[in-house]
């Protein structure tokens, strides 16, 4: 398990942030799995070649490009892909779809609320402003009746969100430096606020332009949406599976895609063929995690009560549960309520265990592929505790003969 990390310096800003929502320690043992959090220079390349664990390299910016081909020939490494980069074809990839699969930090104080009527554009400082196109938002002011409110460093993040974010309806951003400015999209886009931003990552919150007269168009189309509340967006594509050296290393499935399996039983109920967070073991398991542990196997226990009061004595090859395995271990039990409490505290022991540290390839998850959808043959508990946990994908997935 990735449990340490080294920030380059030129990300420290995102140090604190990035160690707190992954519980992550500050860099100390070379032979640890590690995160390499930016290169960008030669005392972070030294770092990665020196390190003898597995590491994983975040590239923070567009310039990635200046340092990828010094990571030819290393070992155990895997880079993170994003659009700007030209990895040679001898260094190994994942390529998530965007720029930061897993939260860098935490985002929960950034919630949808009623957009305000200004226009954000984060600046930096007198230094970096033009790097921002200062210039160029200055003269576009001219031409809409929006007022533009301009960030700037070393305010808190609760200031900012307060003063800025709270009050904007829309995020402008001309930064042309390659990626630039997605943190505060990000943030925005928690909170139902798109950006208007030309950049090679296609996120659903961004707007890509062609020209100053394209930025007043779709600055008045956004405008549209003042004083109404916006879903928000999260293009976050992994949760804690990323900290898993071997997520890195192999094929992996989304797990809103392994569905419930179609048994007849499971389709009176309304669950079959749907993601597993539809479940009833799944809300037993957000209960348990949550430290309400009693109402968690509550939750369970009526549901397998239900089961068995409905389908207990139908074969399942006739629409029932007669016959499934854990079906036949209840029935091993003096009284069904006592073999459906033994299932349920070993249901809730799979839990303590899989929270405790997650092993995919002990066993793997089963499913049957029809017409492009995966329909889970076994594993449907591993899953729901997944889910609760935050995976949002999972390995070891084997494709059962039909």
């Amino acid at each position: 398990m990735i449990k340490q990390v080294r920030v380059s310096h030129g990300l420290r800003r995102f140090k604190k942030g990035l160690m707190e929502r992954w519980n992550l320690e500050d860099y100390h043992d070379k032979d640890a799995p590690c995160l390499f959090f930016n290169i960008n220079g030669k005392e972070d390349i030294d770092a990665v070649k020196n390190h003898k664990g597995f590491k994983l390299i975040f590239f923070g910016n567009a310039r990635g490009n200046q340092f990828i081909e010094s990571l030819i020939g290393i070992k155990d490494l895997v880079v993170i892909y994003n659009g700007y980069l030209n990895v040679p074809k001898n260094i190994q990839i994942k390529d998530m779809g965007n720029a930061t699969p897993f939260e860098i930090r935490d985002y929960s104080i950034f919630r949808p609320n009623k957009l305000g009527n200004k226009i954000y554009a984060y600046i930096g400082n007198d230094k970096q402003k033009e790097k921002y196109g200062y210039s160029i938002l200055k003269n576009l002011q001219k031409s809409i009746k929006y007022e533009i409110i301009f960030g700037l460093q070393g305010h808190t993040i609760e200031y900012v969100k307060q003063n800025y974010y709270d009050n904007c309806f829309l995020n402008l951003n001309l930064n042309l430096s390659g990626g630039g400015g997605i943190t505060t999209a990000t943030e925005l886009a928690f909170m139902g606020r798109k950006t208007i931003m030309n950049t090679k990552f296609r996120y659903p919150f961004i707007i890509p332009h062609e020209n100053d007269e394209d930025i007043i168009r779709l600055i008045n189309q956004e405008a549209q949406k003042i004083n109404t509340i916006q879903p928000g967006f999260d293009h976050h594509t992994v949760g804690v599976e990323w900290q898993s050296e071997t997520f890195w290393m192999t094929k992996t499935y989304n797990i809103d895609d392994l569905l419930c399996n179609r048994a007849a039983f499971l389709a009176n109920e309304g669950y079959a063929g749907k993601p597993l967070n539809n479940y009833p073991f799944y809300n037993a398991c957000v209960k348990y995690l949550a430290g309400n542990k009693a109402e968690g196997k509550q939750i369970y226990f009526n549901h397998i009560k239900g089961l068995f009061d409905k389908y207990g004595d139908m074969h399942m090859s006739r629409g029932g549960i007669d016959g499934l395995w854990w079906v036949k271990n209840i029935k091993k039990h003096p009284s069904i309520n006592y073999g459906i409490r033994n299932h349920v505290e070993y249901c809730f022991s799979l839990v303590d265990s899989i929270a405790a540290g997650y092993e995919p390839y002990k066993k793997p998850i089963l499913v049957r592929k029809v017409d492009d959808k995966y329909y889970l043959s076994d594993g449907h508990h591993r899953i729901c505790i997944l889910y609760a946990l935050g995976y949002k994908n999972v390995e070891n997935v084997k494709i059962k003969k039909l």
